[in-house]
């Protein structure tokens, strides 16, 4: 049997709900259906009578079994006194809500500044600018004025607010107010308007808003929730993270409605993570040096922040945007050296200096960083093979055969094997062969080495072993330029293939009649100086997406393990497929580009001769990373050796020497706690720097760390070990800005709503209803044999009995 309730709620203590139930089951309503309608028919064929009697008689014949189907599902009426819905209010009370922000008048509620001027009076009233344009108030005094914490208990003297934002919900709702920061305690009563709504531990060093969220639904499981109302600034560094406890919510029914509470802060103190930068690089030549700022201030506004770059040669400033909402941007720059030798380049924050003592630590650690790197003069010594003279081939040699420096000297040193050159040629030229010279110590001269469409005539099998060996053990930069005729596909099952991002089979060509495929840097590829043809990240990312796409490209969707994409193309069919891939070998580097029309960059307005940068970029850096220093061992290194709680720490192992890198999973650290307490870490390997593995750890306790290299096994790092030290300077006194990004998130995905300060006013009348809870039941009716019902249906049976009879004598 099916039950259907239908609830009609009096926003009171009772409610009255009908309720009915179906006697019979679907094939005993057919059959009643049936003989209804063949008794229904027999009397419109009846002939003994008018059209006009059988017509009555069908009517009342139809009333009649319309009130006993609605007689026959049995309804009632049960009037039953109910409970209350919970309402959460959950209050942020950690260090964070002490901080003062800057809130426009204008964006405040007329309620919200009546309430302010009711409970803080002249206080309230002397934070206000000379413009009266806004005012500085401390977040904790935007939630006592949602509480309405004036000192006045509500009428039932239970401890519930009686005013403000949340006046007359308590008629409503079952109101449970917590405080919140590492732990969560139940408020048993209202503060005076003297006092903070804030009981901070001096020992506290965060918030556990999540964990928060997620014991009060667990205290709470059974019982009816309508909402939670959190009143926080989003701080929150301990436990769950707060887009999973919106989830949990979700799951449970249980919106979670999340009032603005901060304003725009003074903050504008920054970190400085994940640099980036050439080992080695050539004099007069710009590379390029990346480093990703993130900002802690204010996220709403836009922004400007000035670093300071100081090289031996010049001291200059540059200025990093950050558009509303963005916390991290990327300060690129491009430095060109003029002398030889080790140099170091040193960015640093040019802003405010005025930190107090607790900033500090902070500066030294966060606010500057130091690139080295090796200046050579030195010209890139590089060999072009091809087999035919294609357009990609005459375009890359006119290029790499021209380039100077600044002071008219050859940038590159240039030697060719052309399949098909004329011998005559070749003996003009001693730079020019029609074969590879199977000559290890040849080979291995070369820096970089660019092998464009080749048969596997040409490259020999004996030849190909050599340039597995060129990669792997010298550490050279090898760059394949797929084509048409020969490469990759002719050369299934041959060493060469090792070096391959994907398995030869897995290739398929790609011809686009309509229009070319459109390219589009992946993550890497943005960060990466292998794909930069201009000094930012974002018109690096536009130039790359205007340049020529190829009309003819090799492809494949499945990549060998430790391929890393560099650029995708985007075909007519929005199918995205890898187009120039990065591998590490051994102790070198592979290139493959799968397309051979770099060449139609020449002439474009994008950037000044997009096919000149690009190629010189690659070439150098792939120069200025290959081969090995001579040197051996293991380096062992963090980004910092001390940190605030709550902060991230990078651990790096470079292996001096790249071919004794190992796998890409093999390399593990002990970390090890004063307590004796160790946890195994597992490094991956950097995409972008040579022969280097890191992990990057975060939660860590407060205390005293001891990083171990484990595997691999028998190397002795440098240093031996090295320490961490986790400071309990709290965390969100480093923090001051609220995190309203991720209260959104959690408002959105919970069910519930995010409200700004000129909103609050309908809070209260926009809060879910909830279900309420049946306590007892005070009255049941039997509706459905109501005199009345009955009345009707003998009525209209004696009607249409004394019709019959009337009519039919």
């Amino acid at each position: 049997m099916n039950s259907l309730l239908c609830e009609l709620l009096f926003w009171s203590q009772t409610q009255t709900r009908m309720q009915y139930q179906w006697p019979l089951d679907s094939i005993s309503m057919i059959v009643i259906m049936v003989l209804v309608a063949i008794g229904m028919v027999v009397l419109l064929r009846d002939r003994g009578l008018t059209a006009p009697q059988r017509l009555y008689l069908a009517l009342l014949r139809v009333g009649a079994m319309l009130v006993l189907i609605v007689m026959l599902p049995g309804w009632s009426s049960h009037e039953e006194q109910t409970g209350k819905a919970d309402l959460i209010v959950l209050v942020d009370t950690s260090l964070s809500m002490e901080f003062e922000d800057d809130v426009k008048l204008s964006d405040l509620s007329q309620s919200t500044r009546y309430w302010l001027s009711e409970i803080y009076g002249d206080e309230f009233q002397s934070r206000i600018d000379d413009e009266q344009q806004t005012v500085r108030i401390p977040r904790y005094w935007l939630t006592n004025v949602f509480l309405d914490a004036d000192g006045k208990q509500s009428r039932d003297n239970t401890g519930q607010p009686g005013r403000g934002i949340l006046a007359g919900v308590n008629t409503e709702y079952q109101i449970h107010i917590y405080e919140i920061d590492e732990l969560v305690r139940q408020r048993k009563e209202l503060i005076g308007k003297n006092q903070r709504s804030l009981s901070v531990d001096s020992g506290t060093i965060g918030s556990a808003l999540g964990d928060g969220i997620l014991e009060v639904l667990q205290k709470h499981r059974g019982k009816s929730v309508a909402a939670i109302v959190l009143l926080t600034d989003g701080r929150s560094n301990i436990g769950v993270p707060l887009k999973r406890a919106g989830e949990m919510a979700q799951q449970l029914s249980v919106p979670i409605i999340v009032p603005q509470v901060t304003g725009k802060t003074n903050d504008d103190r920054i970190q400085l993570i994940n640099p980036s930068g050439p080992a080695r690089v050539h004099i007069e030549q710009p590379a390029l040096f990346e480093i990703d700022v993130r900002r802690l201030g204010d996220l709403s506004v836009q922004t400007e922040i000035p670093f300071r770059v100081q090289s031996e040669e010049e001291q200059r400033e540059l200025h990093v945007l950050f558009e509303p909402g963005q916390q991290v941007a990327t300060l690129s720059l491009r430095h060109a050296p003029v002398e030889v030798g080790q140099q170091t380049l040193r960015v640093e924050y040019a802003g405010e200096k005025n930190r107090n003592e607790d900033f500090k630590s902070y500066r030294q650690h966060f606010e500057s960083y130091e690139f080295t790197f090796e200046a050579t003069d030195d010209a890139v010594n590089l060999l072009l093979i091809e087999q035919f003279p294609r357009f990609e081939f005459r375009a890359l040699e006119d290029l790499l055969s021209r380039a100077t420096t600044a002071s008219g000297q050859p940038r590159f040193e240039l030697t060719t094997v052309l399949g098909t050159a004329d011998p005559q040629l070749t003996q003009e030229n001693p730079q020019l062969f029609t074969s590879v010279r199977e000559d290890r110590d040849w080979l291995f001269a070369f820096d970089v080495i660019i092998v464009g469409d080749v048969s596997a005539d040409l490259l020999t099998y004996e030849t190909q072993l050599m340039l597995v060996e060129y990669v792997q053990q010298r550490g050279g930069g090898l760059v394949f330029v797929a084509g048409e005729r020969f490469l990759p596909q002719q050369f299934n099952d041959q060493p060469l293939a090792e070096l391959f991002p994907a398995n030869v089979g897995n290739f398929e060509q790609r011809f686009l009649l309509n229009q070319p495929a459109s390219l589009t840097l992946s993550q890497l590829g943005e960060r990466s100086a292998l794909t930069s043809i201009t000094e930012s990240t974002q018109a690096n990312r536009q130039a790359w997406q205007q340049l020529p796409g190829p009309y003819w490209l090799t492809q494949s969707s499945v990549l060998q393990t430790g391929v890393q994409v560099l650029v995708f193309a985007d075909s007519e069919t929005q199918q995205r497929v890898p187009l120039v891939t990065q591998q590490f070998s051994g102790a070198g580097r592979v290139i493959f580009q799968g397309f051979d029309s770099s060449w139609r960059w020449k002439q474009q307005d994008v950037v000044n001769d997009g096919h000149s940068v690009y190629w010189t970029q690659l070439v150098n850096y792939l120069a200025g990373t290959a081969g090995t220093t001579g040197q051996t061992g293991v380096e062992l290194s963090t980004s910092t050796e001390q940190i605030v709680y709550g902060d991230q720490v990078q651990i790096n192992v470079r292996f001096l020497n790249p071919v004794n890198a190992p796998a890409d999973d093999s390399v593990v650290v002990e970390l090890s706690e004063l307590t004796g307490k160790s946890t195994i870490v597992r490094l991956a390997r950097d995409g972008i720097r040579q022969g280097v593995f890191t992990a990057t750890l975060s939660d860590l306790r407060v205390g005293f760390y001891t990083v171990n290299l484990v595997s691999p096994v028998g190397l002795n790092p440098s240093p031996a070990s090295i320490n961490i030290n986790v400071t309990s300077e709290p965390k969100e006194r480093l923090f001051s800005s609220g995190d309203e990004v991720v209260l959104r998130e959690l408002a959105v995905v919970s069910g519930g709503h995010f409200y700004e300060f000129d909103r609050w006013n309908v809070i209260g009348e926009e809060l879910p209803y909830g279900q309420r809870i049946v306590m007892q039941e005070l009255n049941h009716r039997l509706l459905w044999n109501a005199n009345w019902l009955v009345a009707i249906f003998v009525v209209l049976l004696s009607i249409e009995w004394g019709l019959r009879r009337r009519w039919y004598n």
